[in-house]
Parts: C-alpha cells; structure tokens; sequence
C-alpha cells in the first residue's frame, strides 16, 4: 500500500521530477509510513492518448488514516517482477528505459502484466549523483 501524490500525463517537462520536490516535504503528514523506501507506482491509463499514464510518487504505508489533501492511495499487488538497478546521472535514464522495453523485454522470453511498473528509491539514491542507484521494476510472467 503506497501513499502519495499522484501525476497524469506524458512528462514532457520533467513533471514528475517537480512532483517528487513537492511531494518530500509533505512526508510528514502521512501516518503509518516505512521511510526505508520510497516508491514511484507507473500504470497506463485506459482510454489515455498515447503515451500517457499515472504516475504516483510515494512511500509505503501501514495503514490509511488520515489520507494527506491532494494525496492518493494505491495498492501495490504481490506478483512476479523483472528488476534493473539505474546507476549514475538522470540523463542516461532515458536510454536506460528505452534498453529495458525495447531491447531486453522482446528478447526475455517474458511479458508484462497488468500490474504497475515501479521504481523503488532506497539508501543507495543519491539523487542521481554518479553513484546513484535506483530499481526499476517491471510486472511480468
């Protein structure tokens, strides 16, 4: 269970990236949370135009009391998932998804499910320092 705020849309201007500077301030307001990780819950949106989707930047909750304003709950389902770990500086981060959907994934063997991508920020983030890492994670079976 993620609490967070949440983005729609294409991320033509690095929304996102302005989300989550939004969004660490306001840790405070969410009860129950577990600090250790924080998450970025991606799904595609039905009926969305091409290449939209929801984007929720959030971190694990216990429980929901107290819901923050403009935040969002999502449920995380218990599932199968192929994960990458991102290294280094936000610019290379774009390749590096390109590589996982259009390289790695046709060749897999694998296919995606309808559960959520996720990354998941640890201690090892340093906000895309050179020695920054982060996973990424992709629903499979």
């Amino acid at each position: 269970m993620v609490v967070g705020m949440m983005y729609r849309g294409k991320n033509e201007n690095l929304e996102i990236n302005a989300m989550w500077n939004d969004f660490i301030p306001r840790f405070n307001e969410i009860n129950d949370k577990d600090l250790r990780e924080t998450f970025g819950v991606c799904r595609g949106l039905k009926g969305a135009r091409d290449g939209e989707f929801e984007y929720v930047a959030g971190v694990r909750v216990k429980s929901v009391n107290d819901l923050p304003e403009d935040m969002v709950v999502r449920m995380v389902p218990e599932q199968k998932y192929a994960v990458f770990t991102h290294r280094g500086a936000l610019e290379g981060l774009r390749a590096f998804i390109d590589y996982i959907y259009q390289s790695w994934l046709p060749q897999s063997g694998f296919e995606l499910t309808s559960g959520p991508d996720l990354e998941v920020y640890d201690e090892k983030f340093k906000y895309f320092a050179e020695d920054s890492e982060f996973y990424i994670l992709l629903p499979i079976k």
